[in-house]
């Protein structure tokens, strides 16, 4: 792999300003080899999101191998040629809809068998911008679980498999596991995101459940809960443009996240202490530690 691209830094790529620091950041607490070696995918990795932050930050920590998932070929192309650009060689992708029962499931088995032994998996796709979920009726909350929760627990379960078979042969073997809940599944901030809020909290608790069951089989889970982010849906127009500037400025830190520091958040918890289970990073600015109110004591 070339020089970190930490070293790289060109000041017209002011896209990539964020990430930067927040790798910076990053290399200053982990080991820069302390994935050497690992094979992961990443479901989710539209340029300027938080999957795509976690897949280059995977690279730069020494990931053998990263699967990049994506609903298109447009969505993905960009982070798979960003990490090629970057001197990263076993980067592959994999194109997939995730709002079809059975997607997961299907996906998943394709990775494992162009690329056995997956032992790193973070499930970053999701995004309530796949459907409007702004009408009570059941085809949003359906695609909305099926995106936020149901793909995730589909793929989990082909990799949990495959790592317990490999379990027999190899004491050591490891599996990590993550996905993105919201600060919305534990605080309800909008009058139209039940079904959103209600599927974040069940990535939550589920990722809670397989560390319970599974902790003394070499699985850790690793669960984010987002504020609002600064990611290619919060630039889609004006008007989000703005409205996402004014939730940063209204939390305790005065900012909105980039999507480098919730890539950060994943790896802080991978690398991290392992009897760290079950738990879940809050990293919404203090938003939440607040009481959830300090956005409206500002309004007011």
């Amino acid at each position: 792999m070339s020089e970190s691209i930490v070293n790289q830094l060109d000041p017209s790529e002011s896209d990539l300003t964020e990430f930067l620091i927040s790798l910076k950041e990053a290399k200053q607490c982990i080991k820069s080899d302390a994935l050497k070696g690992r094979r992961a995918v990443v479901f989710g990795a539209l340029w300027n999101s938080i999957g795509a932050a976690c897949a280059a930050m995977l690279a730069e920590f020494g990931c053998e191998l990263i699967v990049v998932q994506g609903e298109s070929e447009a969505a993905i192309n960009p982070t798979l040629e960003y990490l090629q650009r970057q001197g990263f060689q076993g980067v592959h992708k994999l194109v997939s809809d995730l709002s079809i029962p059975g997607s997961g499931k299907k996906t998943a088995e394709e990775i494992e068998e162009k690329f056995p032994g997956i032992d790193l998996c973070l499930y970053i796709s999701g995004l309530s911008a796949y459907y409007p979920y702004t009408e009570p009726d059941t085809t949003a909350a359906h695609r909305l679980f099926q995106i936020n929760l149901i793909s995730m627990a589909e793929a989990f379960g082909v990799f949990l498999t495959k790592h317990l078979n490999r379990l027999k042969n190899n004491p050591e073997a490891r599996l990590d596991l993550g996905g993105c809940s919201s600060i919305q599944a534990l605080f309800a901030i909008s009058s139209n995101a039940g079904f959103y809020s209600a599927s974040k909290a069940g990535v939550e608790q589920y990722l809670r459940g397989l560390s319970v069951q599974y902790a003394t089989d070499g699985v850790r889970t690793h669960c984010v809960a987002p504020g609002c982010v600064d990611t290619a849906r919060h630039r889609s127009s004006e008007s989000e443009f703005t409205a996402t500037r004014r939730i940063g400025e209204q939390t305790p830190l005065g900012e909105i996240a980039p999507a480098g520091v919730i890539a950060h958040s994943f790896l802080s918890s991978i690398c991290g202490p392992r009897n760290s289970v079950g738990g879940m990073l809050v990293c919404d600015g203090g938003w939440s530690a607040s009481g959830a109110v300090y956005a409206r004591d500002q309004n007011g």
